[in-house]
């Protein structure tokens, strides 16, 4: 069989199907604004089926987010099991307390079962220039709180280190493949994978000692990150134990979501961030079912009742994953996403509407 006649047989294949496809459509009466536009759309057998993969995967998209929230929900922690275990705070003071970089040595763990007391933050920016004053305050308010924690500040040059010592793997991706924001996203598994302890963003404070809080975590040996409205979980905090299953399969997954083909920014925004968190914790929630709890939102709230406090500053943000997080961080992403998602439904199925009927009156 030659080349030429076996693309004849693969196009006479699908056009058979598309007719099949087409075919199974039903029978309406539109609208007369929509005829043209389903017209069109039908003219074309292929571009039908589209439409219709296209409607259904994104129905099977929309299941599967129902399901993750409801999933989400059962996970979550409740406000009596984080203050179950209160204590007095701390008056926040703003006196600036030096990061000090991270020994040479490993960190002292004292329990390889338990959160251990260490807060780690990132600071990825230029070193000739001071801190922001905002990142020091943060910085303080922990320190003030949690005096017998401690607390290290990964520089850009203390980070590949830290992955060329002990993830040497992985070190040729990390540095010479991710961008700068993908690595401070990826920094921090790798971090809590060998070290443990509490991460936070460097414009994160704290109201409240953080013993109270992990508490509760250490006895259930789950892992604990923030949830974000109005879907998934964020990776502006997370607190877990050493070797963290749910942590490893985090960190292995940056390694394994690398496709050339996509842009770097969006590359950035899809296999490091939150989205990639949400997206795995998915998966760990359908098979393992355990091990993670999920804190309310409102500790971030700007309340005396509130864990953390946040101190605006510089965020290490491109402008195009920064324009990709706002959009589809809020109501509008979504609202778009469902607009979308009624037109392909109308340029499939159309709108139900009996044709008008015009009758006549013999005089």
């Amino acid at each position: 069989m030659t080349p030429r006649t076996t693309l004849k047989t693969i196009r006479n294949r699908i056009q058979h199907q598309a007719a099949r496809c087409h075919a199974s459509l039903p029978d309406i009466s539109l609208a007369p604004r929509l005829q043209v536009i389903v017209t069109k759309a039908r003219q074309g057998p292929f571009i039908c089926c589209l439409s219709f993969y296209l409607l259904s995967t994104c129905l099977s998209w929309l299941i599967s987010t129902i399901h993750f929230s409801s999933q989400l929900h059962a996970h979550t922690l409740s406000s009596d099991s984080l203050y179950a275990y209160e204590t007095p705070p701390s008056e926040i003071t703003t006196k600036p307390y030096q990061w000090a970089p991270p020994p040479s040595s490993p960190l002292n763990i004292t329990s390889p079962s338990s959160i251990p007391p260490i807060i780690h933050r990132i600071w990825c920016g230029d070193l000739t220039k001071p801190i922001p004053e905002e990142y020091i305050n943060a910085s303080t308010s922990c320190h003030v709180q949690n005096p017998t924690y401690e607390q290290y500040i990964w520089t850009d040059t203390t980070a590949r280190q830290f992955i060329e010592a002990y993830f040497p793997w992985f070190a040729p991706i990390y540095n010479d493949h991710l961008l700068p924001m993908q690595r401070v996203d990826v920094l921090r598994y790798f971090l809590l994978w060998h070290y443990g302890g509490v991460y936070l963003d460097p414009e994160i404070g704290c109201q409240w000692p953080l013993d109270s809080f992990l508490m509760g975590a250490e006895q259930e040996g789950k892992v604990l990150l923030p949830q974000h409205w109005p879907y998934g979980v964020g990776n502006e905090f997370i607190a877990s134990k050493p070797n963290h299953p749910f942590v490893i399969k985090v960190a292995l997954s940056v390694h394994e979501h690398r496709w050339e083909f996509v842009p770097a920014y969006a590359m950035a925004f899809l296999s490091a961030g939150a989205v990639l968190v949400s997206r795995v914790l998915g998966m760990w929630l359908s098979t393992v079912g355990g091990g993670v709890g999920i804190v309310p939102g409102d500790i971030f709230e700007g309340t005396e009742e509130a864990f953390f406090m946040r101190f605006v500053g510089e965020r290490l943000r491109g402008d195009e994953v920064a324009v990709s997080e706002w959009f589809f961080g809020n109501w509008v992403g979504w609202c778009a996403a469902g607009i979308a998602l009624g037109v392909m439904g109308l340029v499939v199925f159309g709108v139900r509407r009996e044709p008008r009927k015009r009758g006549y009156t013999l005089v």
